[in-house]
C-alpha cells in the first residue's frame, strides 16, 4: 500500500504539468476548433527567457545583454511573470499571422502552420544555445528531506509546489471564464460564433485573448518542470505530445475533461512504469497510445466531451 500511495505522489507533478498544457490546448480548441502545436517550443523559448532572466546563463545570445541592460538576475517571481508574458506574445503572433487575413482557415492549414512554426522556434533555439542541458532554479524546497511523509510515502515539496500552483491558476482561470465579461464572450463564441458576432462580441480579439492566455499557461508549465528535466532545445517536445493525448482523453473541447485527462495519464503511465519493469523511459509513449486508443473506443469525444448536435 505504501509502494502505491508513493507512485500516486510521484505522479502529481507531472500530472499538473500535463494538465496544464492539456488546459491550454483545449482552451484555442473551445473556441476556434484548431489545435496550436507551436505551444510547446513557445513554452521552452518562455523558459529560456526565465533562464536568461533569473540565472547568469553561460553561453546564452542574449545573457551579457540582459545583465547590462535589465540587472539581471532577477528574482524567480518576477522572471517567471516575464516568461508567461513572453508566452502571451508568441501566441498573440501566432494567432494574427494564421487569422490576420482569413479569420476561417481550414483546420489542416492552421495544423500545418503551427507544426512550421514549432519546427522553425525550436531550429532558432538549437542554433542559438545548442544542445547542451542547463540547470534551472527552482522556487521550492530541495534536498534529501524536502518531502513529507504520508504514512511512509514521501510527498515532495518540489510536487507539492507545482501541483498547488497549476491548481490555484487552473480555478483563477476558470472563475475568469465564469465570472467576467471577457469569459462571457469566450463562452458566448463558443456556443455559436455567428451568434456572438452579431451581439456585437468582437470575435478575433477575444479569440486572440484566448490564444495569449494559453501561451502564458504554457510558459508558467515550462518553467515549472524545467528544474526537474533540465533545460534544452526538446525539453517540451515530449510533454506536449503527452498533453496533447491528456487532452484527447479527457475531451478537447472540455478545460475540466482536459486537466482530468492530464491526471488520469500521470497516473497510468507512473503505475505501469512502477508495475511492469519492461514499461519505462521511451516505452511509456506506448503506455500513452494504449490508453488513448481505449479511451477514443469506449468514447469518442473523450472523458468529458462535449455531443455536438448539428441541425440539418
Amino acid at each position: 500500500m505504501q509502494l502505491f500511495v508513493q507512485r500516486i505522489f510521484d505522479a502529481l507533478g507531472n500530472g499538473s504539468i500535463y494538465a496544464a498544457l492539456a488546459v491550454a490546448l483545449s482552451l484555442v480548441y473551445r473556441a476556434s476548433g484548431q489545435l496550436n502545436f507551436a505551444l510547446g517550443e513557445a513554452s521552452m523559448v518562455s523558459t529560456y527567457v526565465a533562464l536568461t532572466l533569473a540565472t547568469k546563463p553561460r553561453g546564452l545570445m542574449f545573457g551579457t545583454w540582459a545583465q547590462q541592460h535589465l540587472g539581471t538576475p532577477w528574482p524567480l517571481l518576477p522572471a517567471f511573470m516575464a516568461a508567461m508574458v513572453v508566452g502571451f506574445l508568441i501566441a498573440l503572433v501566432v494567432h494574427r499571422l494564421l487569422s490576420g487575413r482569413s479569420p476561417r482557415r481550414p483546420v489542416t492549414a492552421v495544423v500545418g502552420a503551427t507544426i512550421g512554426v514549432s519546427l522553425l522556434l525550436n531550429g532558432l533555439v538549437g542554433q542559438t544555445v545548442g544542445t547542451r542541458f542547463s540547470a534551472f532554479p527552482t522556487p521550492f524546497p530541495q534536498g534529501a528531506d524536502a518531502y513529507v511523509s504520508v504514512g511512509g510515502a514521501r510527498l515532495w515539496f518540489e510536487n507539492i509546489g507545482i501541483t498547488v500552483t497549476m491548481v490555484v491558476v487552473l480555478l483563477t482561470l476558470a472563475a475568469l471564464m465564469r465570472f467576467t465579461r471577457l469569459g462571457l464572450a469566450f463562452r458566448a463564441i463558443t456556443s455559436n460564433r455567428d451568434s456572438a458576432e452579431l451581439t456585437g462580441i468582437h470575435v478575433e480579439r477575444t479569440l486572440a485573448l484566448g490564444w495569449g492566455m494559453a501561451g502564458s499557461l504554457g510558459a508558467l508549465a515550462g518553467v515549472l518542470v524545467a528544474n526537474t528535466t533540465l533545460l534544452e532545445p526538446n525539453m517540451m517536445t515530449r510533454l506536449f505530445l503527452f498533453s496533447l493525448a491528456a487532452a484527447t482523453i479527457g475531451g478537447l473541447d472540455s478545460p475540466v475533461g482536459a486537466a482530468l485527462g492530464g491526471l488520469v495519464l500521470a497516473v497510468v503511465q507512473t503505475m505501469a512504469g512502477g508495475y511492469v519493469p519492461a514499461i519505462g523511459g521511451d516505452v511509456s509513449i506506448l503506455v500513452s497510445i494504449a490508453l488513448l486508443l481505449v479511451v477514443l473506443y469506449v468514447r469518442p469525444r473523450g472523458l468529458l466531451g462535449r455531443r455536438h448536435v448539428v441541425r440539418i
